[in-house]
């Protein structure tokens, strides 16, 4: 029988490692969330770095990256948690909490209970993947003393927390039968050297390894950046131990990039994985709209068979769209459909449209129940189960469920004489659409808070603000602007003023690639712990302008990089234009994908940049395709589109044309590389780097073996963006920090710019076409 929820304040720590504690108590938020308390009286200050990096973040990234609700409710909905997130920079850790609220005291001021709390100084997370088994007890995955996941229990009302799993290596995510008997779960598999056996007295054949994993020693261990690493599933039933499961040949299981659901009673799972090579997939998988490297398998766990669950691959995304009816039967959201037996329109369709559908896994026949992209609405389930009801919501309002009138948009499907059909007078569906739901409300201009919203009549009221410190900053004014680029394409961004910028005063800019919100309280721009820092930059008097991702745009092509060049030439001269902006301290910033970008811009623009700044960046110049091409074709394809053919031969041409990295000669901007992981970026930053260095263009690279894609550690962090406020700030401003830890710093970039202006006064470069 389930236990009643006693409010009654309780204290207590039971201790579970160095790392983390349960605790069930009233505790004072800014004890637990927030480091600094509301701000005294007295002058505001800009924003630092540190402030960025110390900020309270509410759910996990998953939630924070796709804008879903940071709630996690109980089956019954009496209860939720929420995950928080906060750096500490003088521990170099981030701390992760989970918070519990009763839904019957939102909108009472409740004091929120940890639940738990775990210390991470690694780049994991310290929590992760909650979920509940019951009413009464959360599972989730926590980080450890080795600092390794694990699968833990909490107890919510005994205060006791167990661990479920002791696996030898990382588990990095897992799922749970309502059987309680049952988990399943993705690890990382152990690390083998190279050098196994007489390799190193007899010589290592080399076939198609990777060249980063030869230069380490051992495969790449990846560390939660999301690139294909095998890895390995388990199975552990009761008390027994785990049993792993073989994955068939040619499919990955990946970080990030699968999901795992399984049947009540604990005989089948579904997984979404992704494939080693689509130019290996059947012919009519090929077909499909928008090709992706997934598919959906089901898994007899009794058995370990795997087989596909529909003989198409699956679009790319990351979210669980799998709800069991039954042992056996299932609903699967946002599918392709199969091919066989379709032709004609229908053919287009399968080929090119998602659909919602029931399917028996035994026999794999499955019915339609609606097409276009939906969520299925997983917490409200258990409000429909009595009636059979299944709730759907519409993704294109994903981003904003609830309506003005504070009413969730569902849509309702009953089966009826073996049929779905809209019930679009569900009772269950108009009873979910009045419950209390949960967000991390928000906009561009405003920190994140969490906010309960009644369905029933749009109240709302502030669960907690986790960053009450922000009251005492001086935040530069975030406002969402358009452009044309010069090649004609209206473009959206953010721009981001410093307080205290004065009309008629051009300021230097900073322009920073890889994606814009309007949504989001974004203190850094997108990914900013990969070393965007614009409220710090503009805390510092500079002007940053926060590009959109344009992914329908990064079609691999030659004309790629130019789109972005014509977007990024069009924003410097309308900001000139109006008289914003100094043309001569022009910075710029790329990230990933978007560092190429920002390559070809500083090789290829025709304006001139005081600064630029590359992290942990695509380069698709003639060593990282090099440095790829023993993966095989599929690894290297996209260097060969971007570049315009083959460098071989007369494609060679091309590349001379095109690839930054035969025409350095023509960059003439200071550049600071930043390179993450252990060899494989540093290995793309290299051509850049040496090649600059020989044609004495002031350039340093910083590499950082243990740092994730986008670092996580706050040392790390503050590597990649103090850096880039020191180095824009040095470059476009003159301004040096007196901190004497950086006396270093300045004097190597005053001896670069010194070199620099004198090179540039007696044998100037080549300068870009006009």
């Amino acid at each position: 029988m389930r236990r009643p929820i006693d409010l009654t304040p309780r204290t207590g720590v039971m201790a579970c490692g160095a790392g983390c504690a349960l605790l069930l108590a009233a505790v004072p938020l800014g004890a637990q969330l927030a480091h600094v308390g509301a701000p005294s009286a007295g002058a505001l200050r800009p924003v630092t770095v540190t402030d960025s990096i110390e900020m309270t973040l509410l759910g996990d990234s998953e939630a924070r990256h796709f804008g879903t609700s940071p709630a996690v409710f109980s089956p019954d909905r009496r209860q939720f948690v929420v995950v928080s997130q906060r750096g500490n920079v003088a521990a170099n850790s981030n701390e992760f909490a989970l918070l519990w609220f009763t839904s019957d005291q939102a909108f009472g001021s409740p004091v929120p209970r940890v639940l738990a709390a775990f210390t991470s100084r690694s780049n994991r997370p310290g929590i992760s993947n909650v979920l509940w088994r019951d009413d009464d007890t959360l599972l989730l995955l926590a980080t450890d003393d080795a600092e390794r996941r694990q699968v833990y229990s909490v107890d919510v009302h005994a205060a006791r927390l167990e661990r479920q799993t002791r696996h030898v290596a990382d588990v990095t995510l897992f799922a749970a039968a309502p059987d309680r008997q049952t988990l399943v779960y993705f690890a990382r598999p152990p690390l083998e050297s190279v050098w196994s056996g007489n390799a190193r007295h007899d010589g290592l054949l080399i076939t198609g390894q990777r060249l980063a994993d030869l230069l380490i020693g051992h495969p790449w261990p990846d560390d939660d950046a999301g690139v294909a690493t095998p890895y390995e599933l388990y199975v552990q039933a009761s008390d027994a131990a785990p049993r792993r499961l073989s994955v068939p040949q040619g499919w990955l299981l990946v970080p990030g990039a699968a999901f795992i659901s399984i049947a009540r009673r604990g005989e089948y799972a579904i997984l979404k994985c992704r494939g080693v090579d689509r130019e290996r997939w059947p012919a009519p998988w090929r077909e499909y709209d928008r090709q992706s490297s997934m598919a959906y398998f089901i898994v007899n766990l009794a058995s370990g068979e795997w087989r596909p669950l529909l003989d198409a691959p699956a679009p790319a995304s990351y979210t669980p769209d799998v709800f069991w009816l039954d042992d056996a039967r299932v609903v699967l959201a946002n599918v392709y459909l199969p091919l066989a037996d379709s032709t004609g329109e229908e053919r287009r369709v399968r080929s090119r449209e998602v659909f919602t559908v029931e399917m028996d896994v035994r026999t794999r026949v499955f019915t339609r129940i609606v097409e276009g992209r939906h969520e299925l609405a997983h917490d409200l389930m258990t409000a429909s189960g009595a009636s059979g009801d299944l709730l759907l919501r519409p993704v294109a309002q994903e981003k904003s469920t609830a309506t003005a009138a504070g009413r969730v948009s569902l849509r309702a499907f009953r089966k009826r004489a073996g049929r779905w059909v809209r019930s679009d007078s569900s009772a269950d569906a108009r009873r979910a659409a009045r419950q209390l739901a949960i967000e991390a409300r928000q906009d561009m201009n405003t920190p994140p808070r969490l906010v309960a919203v009644d369905g029933e009549s749009g109240r709302t009221a502030t669960l907690l603000d986790p960053n009450p410190q922000f009251g005492g900053l001086r935040f530069g004014k975030v406002s969402q602007i358009s452009w044309t680029g010069t090649d004609g394409l209206v473009n959206s961004g953010g721009l981001i003023l410093p307080p205290d910028s004065f009309p008629g005063l051009r300021l230097p800019l900073v322009i920073q690639t890889h994606g814009w919100s309007a949504r989001k309280f974004e203190i850094d721009g997108k990914s900013g712990n990969a070393g965007y820092a614009a409220q710090a930059l503009a805390g510092r008097g500079i002007v940053v302008a926060q590009l959109s991702d344009e992914p329908a745009r990064w079609d691999g092509s030659v004309e790629e990089s130019r789109r972005a060049m014509a977007t990024i030439d069009g924003i410097i001269e309308q900001l000139s234009g109006q008289g914003l902006i100094d043309l001569r301290r022009v910075g710029i910033q790329g990230w990933s994908r978007t560092g190429l970008h920002v390559r070809h811009v500083l090789t290829f623009s025709r304006h001139e940049f005081a600064a630029a700044l590359i992290v942990d960046a695509m380069e698709a110049s003639y060593g990282q395709y090099l440095a790829w091409l023993n993966q095989g074709s599929a690894a290297v394809r996209i260097y060969e589109g971007l570049n315009g053919g083959r460098p071989f031969g007369e494609g060679l041409q091309a590349w001379m044309r095109n690839a930054t990295g035969f025409n350095l000669d023509r960059v003439r901007t200071p550049v600071r590389s930043l390179a993450f992981r252990h060899g494989f970026t540093l290995l793309s930053e290299w051509e850049w780097f040496t090649g600059l260095k020989y044609l004495g263009v002031p350039v340093e690279l910083i590499w950082m073996p243990d740092a994730a894609h986008a670092p996580v550690r706050p040392r790390e962090r503050l590597v990649a963006q103090q850096g880039a406020v020191d180095w824009f700030c040095f470059w476009l401003q003159g301004q040096e920090d007196p901190d004497p830890d950086k006396a270093e710093q300045y004097a190597r970039w005053r001896e670069m710019r010194a070199a620099w202006t004198g090179r540039q006064a007696t044998s100037p470069l080549a300068a870009p076409d006009e």
